[in-house]
């Protein structure tokens, strides 16, 4: 169907009086035909103007029935008016605004989160994302891997270059890929520039460009401030800081050639507080908050979100090395925790598939604390 010889009165749409201006006197019907056949151009999108993109006919069409509702509208229709006519009635002369700023538009990904509170709404939510999780070989990291392939994810659990480790990040991958999801180990430095080029490019090569980044990837110290030595000092620097800026550096490329792409730095809520024989650490913790809210700035013209997950005692492998039975820490959490009770790595995760999904799709430069309401601020 042609759009050419259409009167401007047809793009209204339907067979309806309308009032004009108090001075006439006078009313005005359109004809029912002409007004039907643009309306069943426009519902069926069966446009056609010869030399012209079908898409930008349905363009034209919705821009001239704007234009038309706009110029017939009355003298006596102002804004008292339009409030109080009937929906129906309002919407005859009213500019349609199409929405600019949505999750799937701010996401890049094309797709809307369901939003339904159910925990079924939201499985698959994460669907087709590669995700790359820096230290998940146990602890925080692994949970966070497989929570990200329950949700559909295809990740990555990268581990640090030993065979101890590597064990435990195959253990990890066979969890997942047991339980129907799809997983894959690979070795990394995160201190290591050539480590990080070679992981990144098997990621690569396997899946294509990394969605979201977890930089999760520590080295803890507890020692005494006097004590501390410059190589102890230089490696947990290395580790946690210098390993984030090298691992978002590698994914940036192509995360802002596609417009779209996450990371989430992992801190502790000891930066809050301090904590003695923790100096070296929490400094190395407290740079990433930093390092987190600059790169949201830097990131966020290409449409790139960088949060950090403030996670308080959760109980780990690692902390279980250092206190065996937890009797320290939950001396230490008595009256602090406005929550009752131990966090488990599990009860962490919600909080990175939040931050990876486009449910947080205008969240980005944030400090998200999940510590059972130890810090509140």
């Amino acid at each position: 169907m042609s759009l050419a010889g259409l009167s401007a009165s047809a793009l209204i749409g339907a067979s309806t009086t309308f009032p004009q201006p108090a001075a006439s006197g006078t009313t005005t019907s359109f004809a029912a035909s002409s007004a039907g056949a643009l309306e069943s151009m426009y519902r069926t999108k069966d446009f056609s103007v010869d030399g012209v993109p079908g898409d930008v006919c349905v363009h034209l069409v919705e821009i001239l029935r704007a234009i038309a509702r706009v110029a017939l509208r009355p003298a006596d229709v102002g804004p008292a008016r339009l409030k109080g006519m009937r929906r129906q009635e309002r919407w005859m002369y009213m500019v349609p605004r199409r929405s600019v700023s949505s999750p799937a538009a701010a996401s890049g990904t094309g797709k809307t989160p369901g939003q339904d509170s159910t925990r079924g709404s939201y499985q698959g939510r994460l669907a087709g994302r590669v995700m790359v999780v820096t230290g998940a070989s146990r602890g925080i990291g692994a949970a966070v891997a497989r929570r990200f392939a329950a949700d559909g994810a295809r990740v990555f659990v990268t581990y640090y270059p030993s065979q101890e480790m590597g064990e435990l990040a195959h253990a990890v991958v066979e969890d997942i890929l047991g339980e129907g999801g799809r997983a894959r180990a690979v070795a990394l430095d995160v201190a290591n520039p050539a480590s990080v080029a070679e992981a990144f490019l098997i990621v690569r090569e396997q899946a294509g460009p990394v969605d979201v980044l977890v930089n999760n990837a520590a080295q803890p110290l507890r020692k005494p401030w006097e004590e501390i030595e410059l190589p102890e000092w230089d490696s947990v620097m290395e580790v946690n800081v210098r390993g984030a800026l090298l691992c978002c550096q590698a994914t940036y490329p192509d995360m802002a050639a596609r417009q779209r792409g996450v990371y989430i730095m992992v801190g502790s809520v000891e930066v809050a507080l301090g904590r003695a024989g923790g100096l070296a650490y929490l400094t190395s913790k407290a740079a990433l908050v930093g390092f987190t809210r600059s790169l949201a700035r830097e990131a966020g013209p290409n449409n790139i979100r960088a949060n950090l997950v403030m996670l308080g005692a959760v109980r780990t492998e690692a902390e279980a090395e250092l206190d065996r039975d937890g009797g320290a820490t939950r001396e230490r959490l008595a009256g602090c925790q406005s929550l009752p009770g131990r966090l488990a790595p599990d009860d962490v995760t919600g909080a990175f598939a939040f931050l990876a999904s486009d449910d947080s799709a205008h969240i980005t430069g944030q400090v998200l604390n999940v510590d059972g309401g130890w810090v509140n601020y």
